[in-house]
């Protein structure tokens, strides 16, 4: 791998290597309708399903690199210096890009807004913010699908929040547009923990291919709920993709709460809002629930119902909250 990198991305020796002086880039998190659960490649990270996701606004991860005076590389994660094994695990994901950057004068500044390793998709945001500044600071030359593939090095949905809107991506590793969002689309973010989870998503996800005994069927079926998503979406059938990715939720916790050892990422809360939401849909207010690898739930609803929403979750004892909209791409803010 790294030596097709340094290929494609026209790898020089260190002495000569091109550096901006400094680079700014921010890029959303995406929370995923239709889930992506597994590898089945796990050098490229290539997914067993496709997977359909929407960026969010209020979410995202800042990433500044800088040229030092002199000296070796500083990485900060949310204004702390990285150390030992959570450095070197930055540091062989930056390689594929530079392969000494870590005897480099430069200085990278990683910030979530929202939660780190809490289920709501901060390393999407992150390698995703990552991979675009360090090809905008090296001034390497890429096309999209190289930066797919790199991004996803990092962490395999981190790829979907390169694109707006409802993103799929595919079995074969392909990031694709699908529609954008209805601008009335809400989603509200209920907050029942921003602890660090105790095992991340990814030794989760492999638990789960390896010891689930319905991981096979997860396959077949969140594939096919992928393809049904995909076309109601063509024309937002908000009932329809709503439903479905309530299924693909309950189909990824199910490989979960069957794997060895068993992994179980929601809580005792988790399960009360999911069931207040299914009560207040028959109601007539319509909103649809998911979680991802975490404890929060995220509630996707019009605008119009928000606001009840909120006094039936605040009612209930929920009263961390938070409504995000629809969110961009990662971009360059700046680079100079």
């Amino acid at each position: 791998m790294d030596e097709r990198w340094r290929k494609c991305l026209g790898h020089v020796p260190t002495r000569g290597v091109k550096m901006k002086k400094k680079v700014q880039v921010r890029s959303p998190i995406n929370i995923a309708l239709c889930k992506y659960w597994g590898k089945k490649d796990e050098e490229n990270v290539l997914p067993y399903t496709d997977s359909i996701s929407l960026t969010l606004d209020s979410f995202y991860t800042d990433v500044i690199i800088e040229r030092k005076e002199y000296g070796n590389l500083e990485f900060y994660l949310n204004e702390v210096l990285l150390e030992g094994n959570k450095k070197e695990q930055i540091l062989e994901y930056m390689r594929y890009i530079e392969p000494d950057i870590e005897n480099m004068p430069i200085r990278i500044f990683s910030k979530n807004t929202g939660p780190t390793a809490a289920g709501l998709a901060s390393s999407s945001s992150a390698f995703s913010a990552l991979s675009l500044a360090l090809l905008t600071f090296f001034e390497k030359t890429y096309s999209f699908d190289e930066l797919v593939e790199l991004s996803r090095l990092g962490s395999g949905s981190s790829c979907r929040s390169l694109l707006d809107g409802f993103v799929r991506w595919t079995r074969k590793g392909l990031v694709e547009k699908l529609a954008n969002p209805p601008k009335d689309l809400s989603v509200i973010v209920v907050m029942l923990s921003k602890k660090q989870k105790r095992i991340s998503s990814r030794d989760a996800m492999k638990i789960g291919v390896e010891t689930s005994p319905y991981y096979d069927e997860y396959v077949m079926k969140n594939q096919l709920i992928s393809d049904e998503m995909a076309h109601a979406l063509k024309t937002f059938d908000f009932e329809k993709v709503g439903l479905l990715m309530e299924e693909s939720t309950a189909l990824m916790h199910k490989v979960m709460d069957t794997s060895s050892p068993r992994v179980m990422y929601p809580t005792k809360d988790s399960y009360l809002v999911m069931n207040l939401v299914k009560d207040l849909r028959r109601k007539g207010v319509t909103s649809y629930a998911t979680m991802d690898a975490g404890p929060n739930v995220k509630i996707f609803t019009y605008e119009n119902h928000v606001e009840g929403l909120m006094e039936a979750l605040k009612s209930e004892g929920f009263s961390s909250l938070e409504v995000l909209k629809p969110g961009g791409k990662a971009r360059v803010i700046s680079s100079e």
